[in-house]
């Protein structure tokens, strides 16, 4: 966390743009989902999974920041517990539960089992399942009892041809040239990266809930896939 928040302050100085590339926030799918879910096309948001493998801090990043994309908001607490295939230090797997602070709670699973990138969005009103191998919308009809029953269909939108990021691409640019604000922030990336390491210490104390935000900023995780050498 310390040497996010030296790059973050850099760039802050020296009036850089900084811009996580966390791509699914700028992907049509995803885009279109979180503006389901905040014009209430499920109704109240209640609760939330996501699953993807199989780096908690690698590629669990990218789970943990479209969680707090959709769900609008921070975390409260989470715990968690890390897989033992591979040594804390090396960025392993894991599995836990976020409480967030308007009361959503969520479910997430990075495992280095075969796995595709999905989330699982339940609401008041039905349930949207999103992913890079699905795309489903159910809600309650007129007239069904009490929400037990559910219509599902694929998530109406207009597939753009352009991907996350190109899009994120073009958006740097215009950040640079026009001023504009990223929508993946560096303090973004800091808050996917301390919700990782929140698993590592829930997991180091056995199990227990860690309160956000994290007081101990001394956990370092590597990636001996992405050193540079």
């Amino acid at each position: 966390l310390p040497e996010a928040d030296r790059m973050i302050a850099a760039c802050r100085e020296a009036s850089t743009t900084l811009t996580i590339h966390f791509h699914n926030r700028w992907d049509p799918l995803m885009v279109r989902t979180r503006n389901l879910i905040s014009d209430g096309a499920i109704g109240s948001l209640i609760s939330a999974s996501g699953t993807m493998g199989p780096e908690l801090v690698h590629e669990g990043g990218h789970l943990f920041d479209l969680l707090r994309f959709m769900v609008g908001d921070e975390v409260a607490w989470v715990f968690g517990q890390l897989e033992v295939s591979r040594p804390p230090h090396l960025d392993p797997g894991g599995s836990g539960y976020l409480q967030f602070r308007n009361g959503v709670h969520a479910f997430v699973n990075a495992v280095s089992q075969p796995v595709s990138f999905e989330f699982d969005f339940i609401g008041t009103k039905g349930r949207i399942r999103v992913g890079y191998a699905t795309d489903e919308l159910w809600t309650v009809e007129e007239g069904m009892l009490e929400g037990r029953a559910l219509v599902g269909r694929k998530i109406p939108q207009n597939i753009e041809a352009r991907s996350g990021t190109v899009k994120a691409i073009e958006e740097l640019v215009a950040c640079i040239e026009e001023g504009k604000e990223s929508s993946c922030t560096g303090e973004d990336g800091r808050a996917a990266l301390e919700l990782a390491l929140a698993f590592h210490h829930s997991h180091q104390s056995g199990g227990t809930k860690v309160t956000l935000p994290l007081l101990d900023s001394t956990t370092a995780v590597s990636n001996p896939k992405y050193q540079v050498k």
